[in-house]
């Protein structure tokens, strides 16, 4: 059974990137929240921070990352390989998926729902993009965005708008990040071709 681990810092605060595991504890920290080079301490270093691991919610299926909109309400995305997208709220995981889109996502190895970013003012436009593969007239990926629905804690999967599609001559090595800059511009991953 996959768990949600979720990684507080000694201020804290939640860590802008909080992934799931398959039973093993594991945090990346973007290199955004490094400390950029060249970094010269006066003296020792300061002491690690103590880390707390929380088990928060289980029985997901292939989860592949947690997402937040940063839209105050503080509802938190599960994204899950088969192509759903669960809702963490309220201490509690929702009865029905925020976004269901296995009808046209192809998963399993390392094929299926591979990103999720929220645009930056979510709050506003109420847009978010995924990145994921499809069978569709043959294997290929799929940049899409969708929009909110009547329901804020539900997308609507009529509204999706298909921004890229690139051919995947291969079913392994795709990327599948989809990330917003500093810049506000959305940034994706698509991995590397076998050869």
């Amino acid at each position: 059974t996959s768990s949600v681990l979720i990684y507080w810092d000694s201020m804290g605060d939640l860590v802008n990137r909080i992934f799931i595991t398959l039973g093993i504890g594991f945090c990346m920290v973007p290199p955004i929240l490094a400390i950029p080079p060249p970094c010269q301490l006066k003296g020792p270093a300061p002491p690690f921070p103590e880390i707390q691991w929380v088990s928060v919610a289980k029985g997901f299926k292939a989860p592949l990352g947690l997402f937040h909109a940063g839209d105050g309400s503080r509802r938190l995305s599960i994204g899950e390989q088969q192509g759903t997208i669960q809702i963490w709220k309220n201490g509690r995981l929702s009865n029905k998926p925020f976004l269901d889109i296995q009808d046209r996502v192809i998963s399993g190895g390392e094929k299926g729902l591979l990103g999720l970013a929220f645009h930056p003012k979510f709050s506003e436009n109420h847009r978010l993009f995924v990145n994921y593969t499809s069978p569709s007239k043959g294997l290929h990926t799929v940049i899409s965005e969708f929009t909110l629905g009547d329901h804020p804690d539900k997308a609507d999967k009529k509204s999706e708008r298909i921004l890229l599609t690139i051919p995947q001559p291969y079913p392994n090595h795709n990327g599948g990040a989809v990330v917003f800059g500093p810049d506000g511009k959305m940034y994706f991953n698509m991995g590397n071709e076998p050869r």
